[in-house]
């Protein structure tokens, strides 16, 4: 059955409160459908163009990974690979197939004067956006899982694996060279291991004066964090004091000295953490980091992420509804301009809503503004259209 013969029987169709607004429910369940097909296959094809860029340059160093004991073998570990990459891409370009899916759907229905059957039984210009008003939570919904919950799974799963660009950039395993972290009194240097969130390597404290001398040296192979917060046992440790005649040493080999314990306030998760772009922590990693000082890098990206995840949602919608406000401005004018105009309309708006966050990244925008001007910026330009619609001016 055709969107013609659904429109055309009168009696499926009901009046709203507002009288210029006519909607069909069958209608409304057919277009659903067929926007949902078309943004599947334009998300389809996103994917495959961006999986197989991917696997191409970094199939070799996937397949490598794999051990004795690895699931299916190099070809298992690829196919998991891209499993995990297709959250990513999807997780970015679910709002641009969300555009070009419906924008395809109007065009189509046009092609077959199906809309214009629709509109000769009395479709109003705002119930045509009625489908697309429910479509818009519906890709929410997707759209705030991938950023909140799916996408930070997936590049955690990657990073621990060390498959890929991603893995390699930031890779969890045993640091080969030292990290450099300022604590509370001092500055600490260790190797880290994300596997064993709860042990440094290599361990080397210096301890400094409220003058910033040094006044203070404590080595040892290795510490453990305790249940008490900021509090790690180090095993072995070696202490160099400064006293009168310069820097003594002090060992301790055995007894309680072994298991003194030492104030250093570091967490290891958060300090590999600081690498790791925003968008893919892991929300309650990105809260902790965001109640740093100040505005600037990096606080301000992990703040602007907070904000982000939650608007973003509000994206996909947004840009069906333009593409549903869009469409019509195409019908019955087939220019190449007219389609070039729409579609760069639909890709501009997908770019703003990405430069207002890069914006907010590096602190030119508050994290409000970033999060908040990209949404509110589509949501005036599908008012103004509608408005420009309804009153015949083009």
């Amino acid at each position: 059955m055709t969107a013609r013969n659904l429109a055309l029987g009168v009696a499926g169709i009901l009046d709203g409160e507002l009288p210029r607004i006519r909607v069909s429910l069958v209608l409304v369940r057919y277009l659903l459908r067929e926007y949902m097909q078309r943004i599947f296959v334009v998300l389809a094809a996103i994917l495959a163009v961006g999986l197989g860029m991917d696997l191409l340059e970094n199939w070799q160093q996937v397949a490598a990974r794999a051990g004795l004991d690895a699931l299916g073998g190099p070809a298992g570990l690829v196919v998991w690979y891209a499993a995990l990459r297709a959250v990513d891409i999807a997780t970015q370009f679910l709002a641009i197939a969300a555009f070009l899916g419906v924008l395809w759907c109007e065009l189509r229905l046009e092609r077959l004067n199906e809309r214009t059957a629709m509109i000769t039984a009395g479709e109003s210009p705002l119930g045509a956006l009625v489908p697309a008003a429910i479509l818009a939570v519906v890709l929410g919904v997707g759209q705030l899982s991938l950023d909140v919950k799916f996408r930070p799974a997936a590049v955690t799963r990657q990073i621990a694996a060390g498959l890929g660009e991603i893995g390699t950039r930031y890779d969890h395993r045993l640091s080969q060279g030292l990290a450099w972290a300022r604590i509370n009194d001092g500055i600490l240097s260790a190797r880290i291991d994300d596997r064993r969130p709860g042990v440094l390597h290599d361990v080397t404290i210096y301890r400094l004066s409220p003058s910033g001398r040094l006044r203070e040296v404590i080595k040892a192979p290795e510490g453990t964090r305790t249940g008490v917060p900021g509090k790690w046992r180090l095993e072995g440790a070696v202490n160099w004091s400064a006293g009168q005649g310069g820097f003594k040493p002090t060992a301790h080999s055995g007894g309680k000295s072994d298991l003194e314990l030492f104030d250093i306030d570091f967490d290891p998760v958060l300090f590999k953490a600081y690498g790791v772009t925003a968008r893919y922590l892991p929300a309650d990693i990105l809260y902790r980091l965001a109640l740093g000082p100040g505005e600037e890098p990096p606080v301000s990206e992990y703040k602007t992420w907070i904000q982000l995840r939650y608007l973003r949602a509000l994206v996909p919608g947004l840009l069906a509804l333009l593409a549903a406000t869009l469409a019509p401005l195409v019908l019955g004018h087939r220019t190449m301009l007219r389609y070039f105009v729409v579609v760069f309309a639909g890709y501009g708006a997908h770019f703003a809503v990405r430069t207002c966050g890069n914006l907010g990244e590096i602190g030119y925008l508050s994290a409000a503004a970033a999060a908040w001007s990209g949404p509110l910026i589509i949501a005036a330009a599908v008012v103004a259209i509608q408005a420009v619609r309804r009153n015949r001016i083009f």
